[in-house]
């Protein structure tokens, strides 16, 4: 009789303990099962599907065009724009009494130097390189080269979303991307990027630093990106962090030097800008 009585107790005590773990099982496949809805939002192959393919291709087609067209307008540039040691001379001497006025040679642009700006620049290739000086000792310096031509036909097309990433037709994030390049091969790291006015006209400006080396201090580097006469422009500026203020202060007046150069030789000879881009 006892060992009936035991076996009954036991008996209910295991069906007990099975009782809660039927439920708790049931709700965790409910709830996999339901989770498993929510991640699969779009059915494979459907025709959401395709059309959310069909997009994102056309996005990276787009965007590979417009690097590849970046990198070409660079290479075209970089040879037709390469300087002679004589000629880089000539125009040291030609702009030696200028008083602070600097004109390509090439006719792509022109700028009045602020104060303390040495107007006759180091040439090397299509970049040509400004010293400022301060109580006789250089404080930071600034290279204006041409990166790109202008693509008008990409920013007319676009959408205004489109436009407001891109400067001259060509995406902001190429300039970016130089700007990192650049940076990773001087061992120093980007801050801010961002997009303001100088003059009127649109400028994309990436900051950047170094880090203090071999003795010299922490160098801050702003790179400015501007259209001028249908080239991509970059005024690239290097100084020490205690006088970056003022250097970046001179920078944009000579952005805006640059701006009103090329809105006057646009009213005084467009057609004749044109034909010398296009040889």
């Amino acid at each position: 009789m006892k060992r009936a009585i035991a076996l009954s107790l036991l008996m209910i005590l295991s069906i007990g303990l099975m009782l809660p773990l039927v439920p708790t099982e049931a709700s965790n496949k409910e709830k996999s099962h339901y989770s498993g809805k929510r991640k699969k939002k779009i059915k494979k192959y459907s025709k959401a599907w395709w059309r959310r393919y069909r997009a994102q291709m056309r996005r990276k087609r787009a965007l590979l065009a417009r690097k590849q067209a970046l990198q070409s307008n660079q290479k075209m540039y970089a040879k037709a724009n390469t300087t002679s040691p004589e000629s880089a001379k000539t125009s040291e001497t030609s702009t030696s009494s200028n008083g602070g006025y600097y004109r390509d040679s090439r006719g792509g642009w022109s700028v009045s130097l602020p104060s303390g700006w040495s107007s006759r620049p180091v040439s090397d290739g299509d970049e040509q390189t400004f010293k400022a000086y301060s109580n006789g000792r250089p404080t930071g310096s600034a290279s204006i080269s041409v990166v790109a031509a202008s693509a008008p036909q990409f920013s007319e097309a676009g959408s205004g979303k489109i436009q407001n990433k891109s400067l001259g037709g060509v995406p902001v994030a190429s300039f970016r991307r130089l700007v990192i390049d650049r940076m990773i091969r001087e061992e120093g790291w980007v801050v801010n990027d961002y997009v303001k006015e100088v003059g009127g006209k649109k400028v994309f400006v990436v900051v950047a630093q170094t880090p203090s080396s071999n003795g010299q201090p922490a160098q801050t580097k702003v790179f400015y990106f501007t259209e001028s006469g249908g080239r991509i422009l970059n005024l690239a500026t290097s100084s020490s962090v205690d006088v970056a203020d003022k250097v970046a202060a001179d920078s944009e007046k000579m952005l805006d030097s640059i701006h009103k150069s090329s809105t006057s030789s646009n009213n005084g000879g467009e057609s004749k800008s044109t034909a010398s881009l296009n040889n």
